[in-house]
């Protein structure tokens, strides 16, 4: 649109370059970006022939009016040129009668204006206030009867974002909100939310949400629900014309060289997509593989698992990643490197990518020259909020009664003990003193020097202390070993395996616990063991005939044919001798 109407105010040659010039001295004086500046000219074209100063003398009225500076006051007339050309004295007036009657501030006025229409913005200046007074009661009536109390609806921010709510009539919102209610299968709290999202469904009449739903169903062809689920994330979709649903689905699949099936799940999980034009799609697609720097197909495997990186524009792509190598001290590759593999870092608001180096040197005690290094090695690091990790990290400290620096060099020694609940630390904390009996000292102990004791599988701990627990039971030499063994030691029969674990039952079983350590690291070795002591190989094959027919999975024996044939003859015969016995 922008670009149109500067091409018929324009012309060509000469003319195009001297509105240029125009259009850039105008840009100066109001301290507008060039979008800005063209968005204006192409709402206002008079404004050009308009001479500079005077533009300019209007841009101070109004913000002098509404009391803002100048540089915050001008982005909003350049949405709203049309006040550029009203005289300052019929406007001051106008501004305060429509403050007062919508009771709301004059730099809150001028927002709400910006996000008029020129037609709606002559519509509004022509309503009494009294009108207006009475428009505002009426949709407060309209969201408190269908909203119960219009409870988490402000409606002065909802005619804030959609001004046009003051002009349309009562009778078409309230068949507005019915239909939505209908079409969308909505509770009151999740359509509370979609209004709330876009306010601007109140402005479509019944009959056109009903023929923009259908539209959509048309166009994607995919299950109702599916559409219902989309439409209800992203209400704003009502909105488009239904063959829109149809081109950008298309563009994606020629930007993606994907099939149909494939683009429509991620349009169904990223239903925001739909709002992209396809060459801001475009341009969003060519940005990301810039900046990941990789093939074609990686990238679309990554769009794939995360649909709404298609949504950052490629300054905002660009600018986290310069954030990485900045905080981090990484090169351009390996900060490039590190988000194509773990694509999630790009969903990181740059505040959170800033907060990281923070987080490594003072909470892990990194130190600078190594960040890089310990990043590219252990990623999980940086792979959920800041706040989490320094909540998991004082949960460390309270359930080994650790300093704040022993429980960061253990999660630089077990990284992806960061990325797990503490409740799954304290399970397994109290299966080592509860099941195997070890002291809290030992467990504290042992955990401090072996992270890992606490981020293994719970179930797998559970029966390794359970069974080393029985072991322990059977020899009071063992259990005095138990009782003081070191960390490390800990540590290794918590590791033991079924083969070690087999070996100590032979032990228990023989009666040779005072000549085999129950911590002993000659377990590690069957055929030694096999040397020391020779009857475990006879002990071995019969427990293995014992468990054979009584294990749970030993297969049932199918007769033979010849036997099915003598037991059905035997029972046929008893039963025959039965009857002529009974007869």
């Amino acid at each position: 649109m922008v670009r149109a109407a500067l091409r018929a105010f324009y012309g060509s040659g000469q003319n195009k370059n001297k509105a240029t010039n125009r259009m850039l001295r105008q840009t100066h004086h109001l301290s507008l970006l060039h979008q800005q500046a063209l968005a204006m000219v192409a709402k206002a074209p008079s404004l050009v022939e308009t001479p500079a100063h005077e533009v300019l003398q209007q841009a101070s009225d109004i913000a002098a009016l509404v009391g803002l500076p100048l540089e915050d006051a001008a982005p909003l007339l350049a949405k709203q040129p049309s006040l550029l050309s009203m005289p300052i004295e019929e406007l001051i007036p106008q501004a305060k009668r429509l403050s007062s009657a919508l009771e709301i501030s004059l730099p809150g006025l001028l927002l709400l204006l910006s996000r008029l229409s020129p037609g709606h913005l002559t519509s509004l200046m022509d309503t009494p206030s009294a009108t207006l007074t009475a428009q505002v009661q009426s949709i407060r009536k309209l969201l408190a009867r269908s909203f119960g109390g219009g409870r988490g609806l402000d409606v002065m921010v909802l005619v804030a974002r959609r001004p046009a709510l003051l002009l349309a009539s009562p009778e078409q919102m309230a068949q507005a909100l019915a239909r939505l209610s209908t079409l969308l299968r909505l509770p009151a709290h999740r359509l509370t939310a979609a209004v709330r999202q876009c306010p601007g469904l109140l402005c479509m009449s019944a009959g056109q949400l009903t023929i923009n739903y259908k539209g959509a169903l048309a166009a994607l062809r995919i299950d109702v629900s599916s559409v219902v689920q989309m439409l209800a994330e992203e209400p704003r979709l009502l909105q488009l014309d239904p063959l829109v649903f149809k081109s950008r689905v298309d563009g994606m699949m020629s930007q993606l060289y994907l099939p149909r099936k494939q683009v429509l799940d991620m349009v169904v999980r990223q239903p925001q997509l739909l709002l992209y034009l396809t060459p801001t799609l475009k341009a969003h697609w060519i940005g990301l593989k810039s900046v990941l720097r990789a093939p074609h197909e990686v990238v679309v495997v990554i769009v794939q698992m995360y649909p709404d990186l298609l949504g950052r524009s490629p300054y905002t792509l660009k600018t986290k990643l310069e954030a990485l190598q900045r905080e981090l001290r990484m090169p351009p590759l390996r900060a490039a490197e590190l988000a194509t593999c773990y694509p999630k870092i790009l969903q990181f608001s740059t505040a959170h990518i800033q907060g990281l180096r923070d987080l490594l040197v003072n909470d892990l005690r990194i130190s600078e020259e190594k960040l890089s290094e310990a990043v590219r090695r252990n990623p999980t690091l940086i792979m959920q909020p800041t706040a989490t990790t320094r909540g998991k990290l004082a949960d460390l400290c309270a359930l080994l009664d650790a300093s704040p620096a022993t429980a960061a060099a253990m999660i630089r020694d077990e990284p992806p003990l960061i990325t797990q609940d503490s409740r799954q630390w304290q399970t397994n904390f109290d299966t080592m003193t509860s099941q195997l009996g070890l002291s809290i000292t030992q467990a504290r102990a042992a955990s401090s020097m072996f992270p890992s004791l606490l981020s293994r599988n719970s179930k797998r701990l559970w029966d390794v202390c359970q069974a080393l627990a029985r072991l322990v039971h059977t020899s009071p030499v063992w259990a005095s070993e138990l009782e003081e063994a070191s960390p490390a030691d800990i540590n290794r029969c918590l590791s033991y395996g079924p083969r070690q674990l087999q070996l100590l039952q032979y032990c228990a079983d023989a009666g040779l616990q005072a000549e085999q350590p129950f911590l002993g690291t000659r377990l590690y070795s069957t055929s030694d063991f096999v040397q020391r002591f020779p009857g475990f190989e006879a002990w071995e094959a019969s427990s293995s005939k014992r468990k054979q027919p009584s294990g749970p999975r030993a297969k049932r024996r199918r007769p033979q044919r010849h036997q099915e044939l003598a037991l059905s003859g035997s029972v046929s015969s008893r039963s025959g001798s039965g009857s002529d016995s009974g007869g």
